[in-house]
């Protein structure tokens, strides 16, 4: 796990090429991939654009599982810096950006070390969103969703998928309409 710092510079500069004349670009992953996805997010330069992040790793060595902190070990440095990394490239993107954390503890701890001003608590078991994250959406180009009924790893495939909720969560990122859950 080099959290993306292994020949960053040439990594940097073959994205940037890759997202350079679209109108519209949409980042996504999920746990690693969630942390590419804002740690390259500072590319995107226009409010049409999306990043969609779920449960990213933010900070190896803090994180309570034991993959991670042996990542951090093996990697201190790239591991200390990441998190002012990651706030860095969500502070100089235009784009929106949504990260979708659990409310699984070691998930949910990595999630609220990103500083992000709103919070928004989502029951993804529903099927629809709830009316509380329309409004935050509305209001913050950032912003970070709880979803309280995922309590434990794989918030994705387990909850989200089945649920209906995710073809929903990437289906607005693209249209760039995710203040507007009801349609």
């Amino acid at each position: 796990m080099s959290f993306f710092e292994h020949n960053i510079e040439n990594v940097t500069e073959s994205l940037a090429r890759a997202v350079q004349g679209y109108d519209r670009v949409v980042f996504v992953g999920n746990c690693m991939g969630g942390t590419g996805a804002l740690r390259f997010c500072h590319l995107l330069r226009s409010p049409e654009d999306s990043v969609v992040a779920f449960n990213p790793e933010v900070s190896p060595a803090t994180d309570a599982r034991r993959a991670f902190r042996i990542a951090a070990w093996l990697s201190p440095r790239a591991c200390k810096a990441l998190p002012g990394v990651l706030d860095r490239a969500i502070a100089a993107t235009a784009a929106r950006v949504r990260v979708h954390v659990s409310s699984w503890e070691p998930e949910l701890s990595q999630g609220r070390l990103l500083f992000m001003p709103e919070t928004a608590v989502a029951d993804s078991t529903s099927g629809r969103w709830p009316e509380p994250v329309a409004p935050a959406a509305r209001e913050h180009p950032t912003l970070r969703v709880v979803h309280s009924s995922c309590t434990e790893h794989d918030m994705v495939p387990k909850v989200l998928r089945p649920a209906g909720i995710l073809a929903a969560i990437v289906g607005h990122a693209v249209m760039c309409r995710d203040d507007r859950f009801d349609e």
